[in-house]
């Protein structure tokens, strides 16, 4: 092949990207020059794409505003942000730059005008091979088995831990990205989809799902390591997989069976006397119960036995200052009824210092919403019966239950501590949070 042929090859080539993508391309390339033996390659895909090109290689097609554009592309760059809902944090992000994906540019011929547009293929590609990061992916899982220990409490085998997650159509945010570039805009805010985790229990015989009623959440973050080793000993060992026959009372301690070194427990500082600290086995342990009862809480189950601790700890403050569960086995419990008419499987793991207890069940309809928290110096006069006031050692939250066809409950859960920093008043806000159900209250903000 003489240098004459090679030139018109190349500038036949060149002409061709302007309407094909680069695989119709290459096939072409493939196709002109088989059988020749060339020492050089006419053209790379990369050399098409970035290679200038002038309108005056396509005297019957006005290539000068597509070129004009396809040159401003390259200078493009959008952020693209995962959401929960519109104007919320990010869950994960991820930035793209034309730059560094020229082969997405590609020329559309309508009639005699040449367009820059992007090519949706490569873009869906792209997304599919490096995918965002850090947005969870719903898992659901099957209960396999169940049995009663030597404790008396109902135990459960699952194949996993059901975990909510999000979900996002790859065909839409491709056309989001696709939609950007091409109008310049900078940002795409992408909305997930959230779905909520089942547990399955074929072992009933029954083919409805196990819904996720409540959550309770806590953190332990700055613990010292055998408080950590308890807390995760107690959520992972003994509190994960119970399940709650209906109408019976779910005892924590019943759960803990015997704490002591010899069973696993390490020393940590525990609570004596209302005002004392002493190392004692399985220190921390309140932190777990603490979540189970955010969770009861939330789901709207009555709440049987329950106290706060006499003392203030801030481990406790984080995702529900004013919700902690103090125990003692022997002699203090956290108890609610399943008062569901079916059983509860109750899931409780850490993800690093912070500590989840989930609730899954048959949704009976109930709407539940939580309150608070309120202050002494915050509280409506008349949020306690008769004629009683919040304390300033006090914190109260009230919880509404409103069941399918039946009358609405208000019940106020005060917490009672020999003292609180004076700062909780202007630290937490008020609000309502609509913890189960679809319950149509308004969302009460800040009032202070």
């Amino acid at each position: 092949m003489n240098v004459n042929t090679h030139m018109t090859l190349r500038r036949s080539l060149l002409a061709t990207f302007l309407t094909l993508n680069v695989v119709a391309l290459v096939a072409l390339v493939q196709t002109q020059v088989q059988g020749a033996a060339l020492t050089q390659p006419i053209v790379t895909k990369q050399e098409v794409a970035l290679m200038p090109i002038t309108s005056s290689s396509f005297p019957s097609v006005n290539m000068g505003a597509a070129i004009d554009s396809r040159k401003e592309m390259l200078e493009r760059a959008i952020h693209v942000t995962f959401v929960k809902e519109a104007g919320s944090e990010p869950i994960s992000t991820f930035d793209l730059a034309l730059k560094d994906h020229p082969l997405w540019i590609m020329f559309d011929v309508r009639g005699d005008q040449g367009e820059a547009v992007i090519d949706l293929e490569r873009v869906k590609q792209h997304l599919i091979s490096y995918p965002p990061q850090n947005i969870p992916e719903p898992q659901s899982c099957v209960l396999l088995s169940s049995w009663v220990d030597d404790d008396g409490v109902t135990r459960a085998q699952t194949d996993c831990i059901a975990k909510s997650g999000f979900v996002y159509d790859q065909n839409i945010l491709a056309n989001m990205v696709k939609d950007a570039f091409e109008k310049g805009e900078d940002t795409v805010e992408y909305v997930l989809t959230s779905v909520a985790a089942v547990v399955t229990d074929p072992t009933n015989g029954s083919e409805m799902p196990m819904k996720l009623l409540a959550t309770g959440h806590s953190s332990f973050e700055g613990s010292g390591a055998a408080r950590k080793s308890n807390v995760r000993k107690g959520l992972n060992e003994r509190v994960h997989n119970v399940l709650v026959p209906a109408d019976t009372v779910f005892s924590f301690n019943d759960t803990l069976g015997i704490v002591s070194v010899n069973r696993g427990w390490q020393m940590a500082l525990t609570i004596f006397e209302g005002v004392n600290l002493r190392p004692a086995p399985g220190g921390g342990i309140c932190q777990v119960s603490t979540t189970t009862y955010r969770a009861a809480l939330a789901a709207g189950l009555p709440i049987v036995e329950q106290k706060s601790h006499s003392l203030y700890v801030t481990y406790y403050e984080k995702f529900g200052v004013g919700q902690d569960a103090t125990i003692f086995p022997g002699k203090q419990d956290f108890k609610f009824l399943n008062d569901t008419g079916a059983p509860l499987l109750i899931q409780a793991y850490n993800q690093g210092d912070e500590a989840f207890v989930r609730i899954y069940g048959a949704d009976d309809g109930r709407n539940v919403s939580v309150t608070g928290p309120y202050f002494g110096k915050t509280a409506p006069k008349d949020l306690l019966d008769n004629g009683k006031i919040l304390k300033n050692n006090e914190i109260g939250w009230v919880r509404t239950v409103r069941p399918v066809g039946g009358e609405e409950k208000r019940e106020v859960f005060v917490a009672r501590y020999n003292a609180i920093p004076k700062s909780l008043s202007t630290k937490w806000e008020l609000k309502t949070e609509i913890t189960r159900g679809d319950m149509t209250k308004n969302i009460v903000a800040s009032e202070h």
